[in-house]
């Protein structure tokens, strides 16, 4: 029976470390900030276009059916973004997959596919039809000392990223 209790103890902390854990994070080549696509410019990536149209830094955030508070230490970076495909046909982007917020050393953050969801009240996976753009935000949970340097955004998994500022150059 001793076990049983301290085996759901543990369980039950490590739920709760897992609310307080930020988005997944991956590692890329660090942004050559010298590069970057002007806040509110288009880039291209593969068959699609980004626009950034806003940045919020938030501690929570509506979202379908109430409000999601970040953790403490935790901080919501919210990115309004555009994207359109250029091309003949439709265009798919899956947001967690293809766009994550980056630091300077290459550190990035992944948009968790649950909150996206709650946020802007449809899938991670979007289908664009040519000459149309949607608009979504992308909420990205990370630690408060984080600082961003870009948003990197990739049209398909095999093209070359777009790098964006994420505030307007002075």
């Amino acid at each position: 029976m001793k076990a049983g209790k301290a085996a759901g103890i543990i369980g039950i902390a490590m739920l709760i470390a897992g609310c307080a854990k930020a988005d997944s994070v991956a590692d890329y080549e660090a942004p050559d900030t010298s590069k970057l696509v002007d806040f509110s410019d288009w880039g291209t990536s593969g068959k699609l276009q980004f626009r950034i149209v806003k940045v919020e830094e938030l501690k929570s955030l509506a979202v379908v059916n109430g409000e999601e508070k970040a953790p403490r230490a935790m901080r919501f970076f919210v990115v309004t973004l555009d994207v359109m495909s250029y091309d003949l046909g439709k265009g798919v982007i899956d947001f967690p997959a293809r766009v994550s917020l980056v630091d300077e050393t290459g550190l990035a953050y992944k948009p968790n596919s649950e909150r996206f969801t709650r946020l802007n009240a449809s899938p991670p996976q979007v289908n664009i039809d040519a000459g149309q753009f949607i608009e979504r935000k992308i909420a990205f949970l990370v630690p408060k000392e984080y600082e961003p340097a870009a948003l990197r955004c990739m049209g398909a998994e095999d093209a070359k990223p777009s790098l964006f500022a994420l505030s307007r150059s002075l």
